[in-house]
């Protein structure tokens, strides 16, 4: 309940930011958010500058940033002013880019070009939008708004008109801006507060302005209190959305306030450590268990944005030298001039990844990364593992005990589908149900998923609630994205030859079907994997299925009878199977099936199947073809191992090794059973040859015990 309690809490600091502005203004809407409050106290007094500029920098800055330009930096200024003539650019990050000339150089004519763009602007006029309208902010502009920013650096420019028309702008989206009013993570907190502070003392609406600033300063420290508790240790999101959406408003305040959340929140001071351990070679993003941007299977999609700037902002503001060295080791640098002016890092000190351990876990996000090596060259063979158990929130799936292997580049076990937004019936039957993962599912077909209206398929996999069904998150707040907990990594040893650890997923199953499931997960270094997993069902006729995905179809080593469609695409069993290859690249993943001893090994996949539960496919809604098709998502497979005879307990253990697609085939594992224990004997050099997993948690590893014996958590929906 503790663990529950401090999820909650998290969603809380996002929608309590929401309600202070609401309160400070009084509206009436306030009807619809019934929060229970949460101050930490005593709250700092706020004081802005009283010169400008106050967004992004301050007047203090100006001499170093005006000989940055003229000397070492002269080359990013030239960016901007050849980027000013770019007619096809958006207005919004013209404006920017002139009212940055003018504060970088004093030519007023750049402040006059400023000005005459934004005085044709309409409230949100120049702001990214998501599916529910939320002014997201302009990228460009660090996610501020462009429209705040020319009447912040080119305030001593305006004239009274110019005041009152861009100022009416500014102070009808503070007034009348769905800041106040929507449910959801943070993308406005810069935009927000480049509004605020541009608004401060500006003749316009004081009050206003002044209420707004007291709201958010309320917000930001409820969410940096919570998220020293919540998230201390790791990231909400990914590489874009922790940048952009988390760090870039705290920076804002930083230059316009002096507090500085850097140093006195464990949040932002830890973001660095999280976000190297999950960088792949050639810049792509490794911890992608829930929506991103990444392709879902291997290294052909987008890396993460904004590209080596993320960790050049943390080599310079949180002064880690391990950003520091990988910044400037990566493609693409800053991916905005005027960021490269305000962040240059002269400092030359830095640190090669290779001095971090290899394997990281982060308790607060439930992942666990394993690394045999740092070389992030396109050539690397280094394996990289990821196992997650998280709380689900939002933009997380439904993957409680999920893993993902890399061979350097090459994604060996990765997951199904691709991200194409939220709003439709693939996305919620197959992509983020427990199906599209690497995941464990108990079938009962007398299961009802009450979720939200598109989602209908039964996959056997972890609860879809919606949070009437959870008391706490429903007594907390009404109408946002929940957190759910889901279980958690009771155990985890790294040793210099292996790194192991045991998850109770229990809890993120119905106690209508589930009586207990966890899973052992061993990485004997450098390449091999066993995973047993512990699966016990309320009735004993539920089926129960361990599924693995791959990005190509697998190969298995025995007769295989066509079920459905063809051999090309469709679903085939075997019976007599006890070894899956997997191939991508120059790379090839071998799963040796050790338990159950008589089990069907189902493929599923390819143009037609890759999508399939229940019996159907989900096929995407048109508009995301394009992705689908680069990535090969919809010719993609799925291994299901599923014990031939039902019964209220099922083991499943399985060794994976990973190699060179040319490498012969590892020896085979041999199945061990010794005192209601289950384990494998391996013969492979320079690793362990015996692991023993017992039913209770424990474990051993070439007879030395790991781990102890476990209380089981209980299933969501019982008595606790």
């Amino acid at each position: 309940m503790a663990t529950l309690r401090r999820d909650a809490l998290l969603v809380l600091a996002f929608s309590l930011s929401v309600a202070s502005a609401a309160r400070a203004e009084g509206k009436a809407s306030d009807k619809a958010r019934q929060l229970v409050d949460f101050d930490p106290a005593p709250l700092p007094a706020v004081r802005l500058p009283a010169t400008r500029p106050r967004v992004w920098f301050a007047a203090t800055d100006l001499p170093e940033l005006r000989k940055r330009c003229q000397t070492t930096h002269k080359a990013h200024l030239d960016r901007i002013r050849q980027g000013v003539e770019d007619g096809n650019r958006r207005p919004g990050s013209r404006a920017f880019d002139f009212a940055f000339l003018y504060q970088m150089t004093g030519d007023a004519n750049h402040a006059r070009q400023a000005i005459a763009l934004a005085r044709e602007a309409k409230p949100f006029a120049w702001v990214e939008k998501n599916a529910k309208s939320v002014p997201c902010g302009d990228f460009y502009a660090g996610m501020a708004d462009p429209l705040a920013c020319v009447f912040d650096w080119c305030n001593d420019q305006l004239t009274a008109d110019d005041r009152a028309t861009i100022g009416g702008v500014l102070r009808a989206q503070l007034a009348d801006g769905p800041y106040r009013t929507q449910f959801h993570v943070p993308w406005w907190m810069a935009h927000w507060l480049s509004n605020i502070l541009a608004l401060c003392d500006a003749g316009i609406d004081d009050k206003l302005a002044s209420d707004h600033l007291a709201a958010y300063n309320r917000s930001l420290h409820q969410f940096a209190a919570l998220a020293d508790e919540i998230h201390a240790d790791s990231a909400m999101g990914d590489y874009h959305h922790q940048y952009n959406h988390l760090m870039l408003p705290a920076e804002m305040w930083l230059r316009a306030t002096g507090e500085n959340f850097f140093q006195k929140c464990a949040f932002y001071r830890n973001q660095p450590t999280y976000q190297l351990y999950t960088v792949l070679p050639d810049g792509h993003w490794l911890a992608n268990d829930g929506d991103g941007p990444m392709d879902s299977l291997g290294s052909l999609g987008r890396g993460f944005m904004p590209n080596a700037t993320i960790f050049h902002f943390y080599g310079w503001r949180n002064n880690n030298p391990y950003a520091r060295w990988l910044a400037r080791r990566m493609r693409g640098g800053w991916d905005q001039p005027w960021k490269a002016i305000l962040w240059a890092d002269e400092k030359q000190e830095v640190s090669p990844l290779s001095e971090l351990p290899g394997v990281k876990f982060f308790p607060s996000n439930g992942c666990a990364i394993m690394r045999s090596g740092w070389d992030l060259n396109k050539a690397s063979t280094d394996i990289v593992a990821a196992f997650y158990c998280r709380p689900f929130e939002a933009h997380t799936h439904y993957n409680a005990g999920d893993f993902m292997i890399w061979r350097g580049l090459d994604r060996l076990a990765g997951r199904g589908g691709f991200y194409w937004g939220t709003k439709s019936t693939f996305y919620h039957n197959f992509f983020i149900p427990t199906v599209a993962h690497n995941g464990l599912l108990i079938y009962d077909p007398d299961e009802d998923y009450p979720r939200y209206g598109d989602m209908t398929a039964n996959d056997g996999g972890q609860l879809r609630g919606d949070m009437a069904r959870h008391p706490l998150s429903n007594r907390l707040l009404t109408g946002s994205n929940p957190f759910f907990y889901r279980g958690e990594v009771r155990t985890l040893l790294d040793d210099p030859r292996f790194t192991y650890l045991l998850a109770d997923l229990t809890p993120a199953y119905n106690a209508a079907k589930a009586v207990r499931v966890t899973r052992a997960f061993l990485w004997l270094k450098p390449a091999t994997f066993v995973v047993c997993d512990r699966v016990v069902s309320v009735k004993p006729g539920s089926a129960k299925r361990w599924l693995l995905h791959a990005a190509t179809p697998p190969k298995v080593d025995g007769t295989e009878k066509l079920v459905n469609g063809t051999a090309e695409a469709g679903i085939l069993e075997s019976l007599d199977s006890h070894l899956v290859t997997i191939r991508r690249g120059g790379s090839a993943l071998r799963v040796q099936s050790l338990l159950p001893e008589r089990a069907v090994i189902r493929r599923i996949g390819g143009e037609g199947y890759a999508y399939w539960t229940e019996g159907r496919s989900w096929a995407p809604e048109p508009g995301g073809e394009a992705q689908e098709e680069a990535i090969g998502a919809k010719r993609a497979w799925r291994i299901e191992v599923e014990p031939c005879e039902p019964s209220a307990e099922a083991v499943f253990l399985h060794v994976l090794d990973a190699g060179s697609a040319e490498a012969p085939p590892p020896p085979q594992a041999t199945l061990i059973t010794r005192a209601g224990a289950v384990g494998a004997g391996l013969a492979r050099p320079g690793a362990p040859s015996e692991a023993l997993f017992h039913p209770d948690g424990r474990a051993s590893v070439d007879g030395a015990p790991v781990g102890e014996a476990l209380s089981p958590l209980k299933p969501f929906g019982a008595v606790q």
